[in-house]
């Protein structure tokens, strides 16, 4: 349980199975981590209002895992969300049965945003900021908005309704990419902001 604005910068990044972390900042302005700011091998995780940046492959990475939570966070800008401090991918998801990115902002990364490459049970993306923050500025990922390759199954980003939708927009690549034809995507703004402004992928 790691809580209350502690910081994680030691070179090495850190292992994690089954946690609960919140208010924690995984990033240094200077030195980055050497690897990823979480890599979660297995078991659950929660993280919760945490500032997840300047780590050189990914800021969190998730492998083989029952559940993993991710909520309230910001992954490759700082607390302002206005300066980018980049990990490599924001979000690599590769093992997880049951997966919920609610409200993140995940932008300003030097690769994907988020990256999927399995495809959960239950799975809810929705309220994100990928490529813009919430002033619906320019912090484009350098790759995708969202990546996603599955062998089986199509996994879907289709909030519920434009009130949970996720703003996608500024990636250098694709505002979503997937080669599964029958993945679902709805209700999402993509290339565009709430006001209707341009935000183009």
């Amino acid at each position: 349980y790691l809580k209350n604005d502690t910081l994680i910068s030691n070179g090495k990044g850190s292992v994690v199975s089954c946690a609960y972390v919140t208010n924690l900042y995984a990033f240094d302005t200077k030195v980055y981590n050497g690897t990823y700011g979480f890599n979660f091998t297995t078991g659950w995780a929660t993280i919760e209002n945490c500032v997840v940046s300047g780590n050189s492959i990914s800021g969190i990475c998730a492998q083989s895992m029952n559940s993993l939570t991710l909520k309230n966070n910001v992954i490759g800008l700082d607390e302002s969300l206005s300066k980018l401090y980049s990990n490599g991918v924001g979000l690599e998801v590769s093992g997880c049965s049951s997966l919920i990115i609610d409200n993140n902002v995940i932008s300003g990364n030097l690769g994907d945003g988020f990256k999927l490459t399995c495809n959960p049970n239950l799975i809810k993306v929705t309220n994100n900021y990928i490529g813009t923050n919430k002033k619906f500025q320019d912090c484009g990922n350098g790759g995708d908005g969202i990546f996603m390759r599955v062998v089986n199954g199509a996994p879907s980003i289709n909030p519920s309704s434009y009130e949970n939708a996720n703003f996608i927009g500024f990636n250098k690549g694709n505002g979503i990419s997937t080669a599964n034809y029958d993945s679902e995507i709805t209700h999402n703004y993509i290339g565009v902001s709430l006001l209707g402004d341009a935000m183009p992928n």
